[in-house]
C-alpha cells in the first residue's frame, strides 16, 4: 500500500518542484526576487573594507561576482546601518579593476512607496576589487521598527570614453542605473534583519532640456522670465500625467559685458567681452502638478503677459508654440510624449556706460525623480530612472522683444499689421491736411489721394451693393409685370357661294 501511495504522489512532488523553480526563475528574470535576509548585531564602521563587511553574511560568495572590463554598470547588492545611525551602501562594479568608476548619488525614499523620494549624495569609503562601500550622506537610521530604504536608481559621472552623448546641445552630467530595491530593516532580540524586495519603477527613454524666454516689456532695463522645461518619453503608457517630482541645480550669476570699439585696421565695429561671476550651486527640488500654471509678469511698457500649463502633452504644446520655437528645439521636442515646465526664473539686462550687466540663473543636472499618473483607470506613483542632464545656453524660442504693435494687438485684439498700416496713413493724412492750407495744389493731391483710397476701400462694398440692387430690381420687375392673356384660336371661314348673273329683258 505504501508503494502505491509513493507512486501516486511522486508526479505531484515533481510538479510542485517544477512550479517552485519556475516561479523562482521568473522572479529572478523580472527583478522581483528577494535577496536573502541578513541578520547580525554587528558594529559597522567607516574603517572596515567592503569585502570584510559583505563576508560577514554567511550566504555571501565573492566568487559569484566576476571581473568584466566591458560592463560599466553599478549594481547595489547590500546595505547596512552602523550603531551611530549611518547608512552604508555596497555595490558590485564589474569593470572596477580596469576602469575606476565612482557612484555619486541615489534616488531614494525612506518609505515603502516612492513618496518623498529625493537625491542622496554618496561618499566612497573603500574599494575591494569589484566591490565598493559608500556612505549615504544625509541619512540617519530610523528608530521605527521596521523602517525602509526604497532605492529607485543610482548615478555616476558621465564619461566621454565609454558613454554616448546626446547628439544635441544638451549635456549629460550623470548616468543613471536602475536599482528598484525596497530594503526593510527590522530589529528583534536576535539581531538586525535586512530584507530586499523588488519595486516597480518607470524609465525615461528619451529626453530634452531647455528654456523659453518671455520679455516683460521696457523699463529702465530689459527684464524677462526664463521658463525651464523637460520634454521626455517613458517606457510606460501614461494616459493622464498628474504630478512630477523634479530635481535640479541652480546657480545665480552676474555677467559684466564690456563693448570695445575696434580700430579701422582691425576691421572696425565692436567686440563684446563677457566676465561671469557665479554664486555657489544650490540643490533644488519641486513638485509639479497638472493644475498648476506658470507665467511672466509682463508689467513693462509694451509688455505682454503669457501663461502656460506646468504639465502638458507635447502634441498640445506644439499646437500653440510651434511658430515661436527655434528649428533645433522644435526637432528635439517633436516625438516626445510630455513636457514639464518645472521652474520660472528672472532675467535682466541693464545698460551702462561702455556695456551692460546681465543677471540670471543657470539650471543644470535636471532629473525626474517620481511620476504620478493614471492609465486605464488605474493610478500609479512610481520612482523614475532618469539621468541628470543640462540644457543648452540659448533660449528654445524666438524671444518676443517687446514692441508697440504686439502690445496694441494684445490689448485690442486687432492684428499688428493693421496698426502698422494706420501708423503710416494717419500721420501722412495729418501732414497733407496741414500743407493743404498753404498750398492749394496739395489740397488737390490730398483730395485725389483721399478719393482714391475711398474708391479702393469702398470697392468691395460698392460691388456688393450693386449686386444686391440688381437682384432686388429683378425681383421687383418680376412681381410688377402683368400676366399675359392666352391668344384666341382663329377658325377658317367658309367661302361664300357664287351666284350666276342673268340678263334682264332677254328673249323668252
Amino acid at each position: 500500500m505504501g508503494v502505491k501511495l509513493n507512486r501516486l504522489y511522486k508526479p505531484l512532488y515533481i510538479f510542485i518542484l517544477i512550479l517552485f523553480f519556475g516561479i523562482t526563475a521568473i522572479q529572478a528574470i523580472s527583478g522581483w526576487a528577494s535577496l536573502p535576509a541578513f541578520a547580525a548585531f554587528i558594529d559597522y564602521t567607516k574603517y572596515t573594507t567592503a569585502l570584510e563587511d559583505l563576508s560577514r553574511d554567511e550566504n555571501f560568495s565573492a566568487g559569484k561576482y566576476v571581473d568584466d572590463s566591458t560592463d560599466y554598470s553599478l549594481q547595489v547588492i547590500q546595505i547596512a546601518e552602523s550603531t551611530d545611525g549611518e547608512l552604508f551602501l555596497y555595490t558590485y562594479q564589474p569593470c572596477q579593476k580596469t576602469r575606476y568608476l565612482v557612484a555619486t548619488s541615489l534616488n531614494m525614499s525612506l518609505s515603502e512607496t516612492a513618496a518623498g523620494t529625493k537625491p542622496y549624495n554618496l561618499s566612497l569609503l573603500n574599494v575591494s576589487g569589484v566591490f565598493c562601500k559608500y556612505l549615504v550622506q544625509g541619512v540617519s537610521a530610523e528608530l521605527k521598527n521596521p523602517h525602509y530604504y526604497n532605492i529607485t536608481s543610482i548615478y555616476r559621472l558621465w564619461d566621454k570614453e565609454i558613454d554616448k552623448g546626446t547628439g544635441n546641445d544638451n549635456t549629460i552630467n550623470e548616468v543613471v542605473y536602475d536599482v528598484g530595491q525596497l530594503w526593510t530593516v527590522t530589529t528583534d532580540s536576535s539581531g538586525v534583519y535586512y530584507a530586499c524586495d523588488g519595486t516597480e519603477r518607470i524609465t525615461v527613454t528619451d529626453k530634452y532640456c531647455g528654456y523659453f524666454r518671455y520679455y516683460d516689456g521696457y523699463k529702465l532695463y530689459k527684464s524677462a522670465c526664463d521658463s525651464h522645461y523637460i520634454a521626455f518619453s517613458t517606457d510606460h503608457y501614461i494616459q493622464t500625467l498628474l504630478e512630477a517630482e523634479v530635481s535640479f541645480v541652480t546657480q545665480d550669476y552676474t555677467c559684466n559685458i564690456t563693448s570695445i570699439q575696434n580700430p579701422p585696421d582691425m576691421g572696425g565695429g565692436s567686440t563684446n567681452f563677457y566676465d561671469y561671476d557665479y554664486d555657489d550651486p544650490l540643490q533644488r527640488q519641486v513638485t509639479v502638478t497638472a493644475d498648476q500654471q506658470g507665467g511672466n509678469v509682463g508689467d513693462g511698457i509694451f509688455g505682454v503677459k503669457y501663461l502656460w500649463d506646468r504639465i502638458e502633452k507635447v502634441s498640445d504644446f506644439l499646437k500653440d508654440e510651434t511658430e515661436n520655437l527655434t528649428d533645433g528645439a522644435k526637432n528635439q521636442i517633436m516625438g516626445k510624449q510630455w513636457i514639464l515646465r518645472f521652474v520660472d526664473l528672472p532675467y535682466t539686462l541693464t545698460p551702462h556706460l561702455g556695456g551692460s550687466e546681465e543677471k540670471g540663473t543657470k539650471v543644470t543636472e535636471e532629473t525626474i525623480l517620481r511620476l504620478e499618473f493614471e492609465t486605464n483607470g488605474e493610478r500609479f506613483n512610481l520612482g523614475v530612472v532618469d539621468n541628470k542632464q543640462t540644457g543648452g545656453n540659448d533660449p528654445s524660442n524666438k524671444p518676443n522683444v517687446p514692441n508697440l504693435w504686439d502690445w496694441l494687438a494684445s490689448v485690442t485684439g486687432i492684428p499688428a499689421w493693421v496698426w502698422k498700416m494706420l501708423a503710416v496713413i494717419i500721420p501722412l493724412a495729418i501732414a497733407l491736411s496741414v500743407l493743404s492750407i498753404f498750398f492749394p495744389v496739395v489740397r488737390v493731391i490730398l483730395w485725389s489721394i483721399g478719393k482714391g483710397l475711398w474708391l479702393i476701400i469702398s470697392f468691395p462694398y460698392r460691388m456688393l451693393g450693386k449686386g444686391i440692387k440688381a437682384i432686388s430690381e429683378r425681383r421687383a420687375a418680376a412681381k410688377a409685370k402683368p400676366k399675359a392673356k392666352p391668344a384666341k384660336r382663329k377658325t377658317a371661314k367658309k367661302p361664300k357661294a357664287k351666284r350666276k348673273a342673268t340678263k334682264k329683258g332677254g328673249k323668252k
